[in-house]
């Protein structure tokens, strides 16, 4: 889907302006619980403010915030932290945007400089993004930061807006796979699952100490109910437990769940 087409979608004037208030409406109802007031707040301030009573998010679809405007197949993108996994599920991107490459080292002040040819990168949860890093990335010609993983604690945002350079991340990560590997934790040192294991491959098979305890009418704790909290509440919620939580932020969702 291209710019217009996604424009047009949006409601948006073919010079990219929409009215903030229908903007809002949309993202909320897209996904509430991302986009709170205060994200909706910082997304308009990023867009430059409203002009005219409408904001311009024609910008949101430019490659590179360096430089006049181009497509988006002119990305070239240098991926960090490329573990042979990683380029076996990424390897469409590389065929997308020609020029790109993987780099299995994770990205820091010794390594940034290996993008050289890049003019975006794309770095994971772990990956070092401090001013040193991104002043080697302008350097470089890379004018873009792709984080693909929902945590950005570790890039220099004050530094990327200073060096013009843009910073863009997934919305959440994977919260199915990161709430079913905690309950799957939780089952194995119930059951005793890791100590099984060892006991078995040396032909052991005791169940002294083994035993755990039925989930059913146990009260679990959550703490943080985003996306991964309240998957995680809802699988407990399926093995019978009582569900207490806390979070600064309280959601409906929680509320529902019971």
């Amino acid at each position: 889907m291209d710019e217009a087409i996604v424009l047009q979608e949006l409601g948006a004037a073919k010079d990219g302006t929409i009215a903030p208030k229908l903007l809002r409406n949309i993202l909320q109802a897209s996904q509430p619980d991302f986009f709170t007031e205060t994200v909706l707040d910082q997304l308009v301030s990023s867009l430059g403010g409203e002009k005219d009573g409408k904001v311009n998010i024609s910008g949101l679809f430019d490659a590179t915030a360096c430089g006049p405007p181009k497509k988006l197949t002119s990305l070239q993108i240098a991926i960090f932290s490329s573990a042979p996994y990683v380029q076996e599920f990424m390897q469409p991107l590389i065929d997308k945007f020609p020029g790109s490459f993987f780099i299995e080292q994770s990205c820091g002040s010794t390594s940034a400089h290996l993008c050289k040819g890049a003019n975006a990168a794309c770095l994971f949860v772990n990956d070092d993004c401090s001013r040193e890093v991104l002043e080697v990335f302008k350097e470089k010609g890379v004018c873009l930061v792709l984080l693909r993983c929902a945590g950005f604690d570790r890039v220099d945002l004050a530094a990327a807006k200073k060096l013009g350079i843009k910073v863009v991340r997934v919305p959440a990560y994977s919260p199915h796979a990161v709430a079913e590997q905690a309950v799957s934790l939780v089952m194995t040192l119930n059951r005793r699952l890791h100590i099984s294991l060892n006991r078995v491959r040396s032909g052991n098979y005791e169940l002294s100490g083994l035993v755990g305890f039925d989930m059913m009418g146990k009260t679990v704790g959550v703490l943080g109910t985003g996306r991964i909290g309240q998957i995680a509440a809802k699988i407990f919620k399926g093995f019978g437990c009582r569900i207490i939580c806390y979070d600064p932020y309280q959601n409906d969702a929680m509320k529902q769940l019971g």
